[in-house]
């Protein structure tokens, strides 16, 4: 399978434990959501036994299969039972190396390697799953390679840990959206009282199952974020997070595409924000990790977020009272939104305000533009208004300059693209 005299190495051999538990419980959801109806409760254990041994045989031959090594400055991965794939990942185009420890395997003190490059395909290679000190090795290694040297997670952490207070995130992710969903449900049954039990009853039960589900995922959002802190080290921001699944991400401050401070309406109250990070070529797995990698500072107040802006975006300042309303006549095409919008274009950096209740404010570097997009729908041709689009190599932000004055968009546009030259 993998000749050893070549240098590839296998994963942990208890790998195929934590990928047969993880089979384990997905058929044990399974039977217990489908199986009820046909199956006899007896029955349940020795299914359950039989298939999660069936999984187990299955992860211990793609284990045997799966092998890694490092030849040259080219990180090589080998997959596949049926169909075999031989992958090569030059050094030079890898973005981030991260450690991610799921709870099955920090139990087995194990920890899975994450290796992002720069791809059109699939962009992340997880070696699932080494030994905790080998991991931290190997992401030393190939942080040498790649850049300079990474230093070990157990090490003492660096100076400048900004540790975002668990209090903090249960209280902005978990207390004030539940608070201000049930005081929006309350204010709807109230309503609904003179016409009838009926519809009185119909709120509540709908709001009670709603409010079930906004605690469970939020309990599961915050429990991502426990324990969130982070630091400057020489490959760019250190970040920790997870109380039962951590993981230990790098954010290189070279591929930062763009950031984006959003302010929830309940937030806002409070005085707090988060900060967010576009960085180029990092997907990170699926939609849902996609956003939770892309949080930079999960709740802070406005200066905590500006002092770890300027290492991100230099030289920039989040000053809102300085970016510009729309013209009057947006108020035709976005009668209730157009005071949310704003725009402000600086030497360096395009900035854009909008969002009602949750107000987002993205910035851009012009030198990130990839290219530009003045484009006017048909209710805003006859207003004279249009829409400035700037896109960069990111995906997680989506720069919009939203109904400027058809001559603005342009000029900011050329703006840009002289400033990018």
């Amino acid at each position: 399978m993998l000749p050893a005299s070549e240098g590839w190495q296998r994963l942990h051999p208890l790998s195929p434990v934590i990928r047969a538990g993880r089979f384990g419980l997905v058929a044990a959801f399974i039977l217990v959501q489908q199986g009820s109806a046909v199956l006899p409760a007896a029955a349940f254990a020795p299914l359950l036994l039989v298939v999660t041994a069936a999984g187990g045989v299955i992860a211990w031959w793609v284990w045997r299969a799966t092998g890694y090594r490092i030849e040259g400055d080219v990180l090589e991965l080998r997959t596949g039972v049926l169909f075999r794939a031989h992958r090569r990942v030059p050094l030079a185009r890898v973005e981030s190396i991260d450690i991610a420890r799921p709870f099955l395997a920090r139990f087995l003190g194990l920890a899975e390697l994450r290796v992002e490059a720069v791809s059109q395909g699939g962009s992340e290679v997880k070696l699932s799953y080494l030994p905790e000190s080998d991991a931290r090795d190997l992401r030393e290694q190939l942080a040498r390679s790649v850049a300079s040297h990474a230093p070990a997670d157990e090490a003492p952490a660096p100076e400048g840990w900004v540790r975002v207070p668990d209090r903090d995130i249960v209280l902005a992710y978990v207390v004030w959206p539940v608070a201000g969903l049930t005081i929006a449900f309350a204010a709807a049954a109230v309503a609904t009282i003179p016409f009838g039990l009926d519809a009185f009853a119909g709120v509540l039960v709908t709001g009670f199952l709603t409010l079930l589900g906004t605690v469970v995922a939020s309990a599961l959002r915050a429990e991502r974020l426990h324990g969130f802190s982070v630091a400057q080290v020489p490959e760019g921001l250190r970040l920790r997070r997870g109380l039962l699944n951590e993981l230990h991400q790098t954010v290189p401050l070279a591929r930062v595409q763009a950031v984006r401070v959003e302010e929830p309406a309940t937030w806002r109250l409070f005085g707090r924000a988060r900060l967010l990070v576009d960085v180029a070529g990092y997907r990170g797995g699926d939609r849902e990790s996609r956003q939770e990698t892309a949080v930079l500072l999960p709740v802070a107040t406005i200066d905590r977020i500006q002092a770890l802006l300027v290492l991100v975006q230099p030289e920039f300042g989040f000053d809102r009272g300085l970016l510009a309303s729309p013209p009057a006549s947006a108020r035709w095409r976005a009668p209730i939104r157009w005071r949310s919008y704003g725009v402000l274009w600086t030497p360096r950096y395009a900035v854009t305000r909008y969002g009602l209740f949750r107000r987002r404010t993205d910035v851009v570097p012009h030198a990130k533009a990839q290219s530009l997009r003045v484009v006017q729908g048909p209710w805003q041709r006859p207003l004279g208004l249009a829409t400035l689009h700037l896109d960069t190599a990111g995906a997680q932000v989506r720069f919009r300059a939203r109904h400027r004055g058809h001559q603005e968009a342009e000029r900011l546009a050329w703006g840009s693209r002289a400033r990018s030259g």
